[in-house]
């Protein structure tokens, strides 16, 4: 039995024939892993999945529908569905090519003096904590083949030197706002691909993460522009039904708190540098890539 990282309050949608889902990935992982589904794990909905479901849901005495709600997640987690944690597998992907990532990106985990820390901050792959964020990583969603803003097309994945694991995330704007300069017209920002590094902090008076150094943003205009700064591009929950940002980076709230307390348990050994309140915090490498560069 596969047993994976999400709890049932994760799966907001009740899922049936014809919907097209990252849900519908996890369903059809885990179904498979029991030996009731045999066919490709994607996110679509098909027949195929109809009829698995029916058969579980008939061998566990449930309406046997093929929908897909709270008595058959119920059914799902008894027998251990998504529990320990989100395997990059999950996801369509494999823990080698996202350490990868961060092997291509070694040379960059140095994060240079600026403001509020006085000496270059260096990390180790091979005993910190780093985060790879691919945007974009999920085109199936939205738009087909596009990264949309405003959606959760993205991809979190928290490395360790024992274990990865992804989260459904968003590394855009919820929307377009073209400007110019950096004062009270300028454009709507999103972070540019490239290392950055984040750190203990909060967003709007819950716990979050926030820039322990400059980051560079693409902002809107005509044409696009970068902008170097602190920008508040903080990291923190958004809706489930809106990505709530403004240029910061989200993820779903149950998700957020998962991995906000995943990264504060193993993260804590990491370097410390200051956020951009001054406070000296554990820091966080992030790696955002688009997803034709993974």
């Amino acid at each position: 039995m596969c047993k994976r990282g999400y709890t049932t309050s994760n799966i907001i949608k009740t899922l049936r024939k014809g919907i097209r889902t990252f849900e519908v990935s996890l369903v059809k992982g885990f179904l498979k892993d029991e030996g009731y589904y045999c066919g490709e794990v994607n996110n679509d909905f098909e027949d195929a999945l109809d009829n698995s479901v029916k058969i579980y849901q008939r061998d566990k005495n449930l309406v046997a529908d093929g929908v897909i709600g709270a008595n058959t997640y119920k059914a799902f987690r008894k027998d251990g569905f998504l529990i320990e944690g989100n395997e990059p597998e999950l996801f369509g992907t494999t823990e080698e090519k996202i350490r990868d990532v961060v092997r291509r990106h070694s040379g960059k985990l140095i994060a240079d003096k600026n403001k509020t820390n006085p000496e270059p901050t260096t990390f180790d792959p091979d005993k910190d904590l780093i985060v790879v964020a691919i945007r974009g990583f999920n085109l199936n969603m939205g738009e087909d083949q596009v990264n949309d803003r405003s959606i959760y097309d993205d991809a979190h994945f928290v490395i360790t030197p024992e274990k990865v694991i992804g989260f459904e995330a968003n590394t855009d704007p919820n929307g377009y706002r073209k400007g110019r300069g950096t004062g009270r017209e300028k454009g709507m920002a999103m972070l540019k691909t490239g290392v950055w590094f984040f750190g203990k902090g909060r967003h709007k008076g819950t716990p979050a993460f926030r820039q322990v150094a400059p980051f560079t943003v693409i902002r809107d205009g005509n044409p696009d522009y970068e902008d170097t700064g602190y920008f508040a591009i903080n990291w923190h929950h958004g809706g489930n039904h809106s990505t709530s940002s403004l240029g910061c980076q989200t993820n779903r709230p149950n998700d957020f708190n998962r991995l906000r307390d995943y990264i504060y348990k193993y993260g804590q050994e990491n370097p410390k540098m200051k956020n951009d309140w001054g406070e000296i915090v554990a820091a966080i490498p992030y790696i955002l890539i688009n997803k034709e560069d993974f």
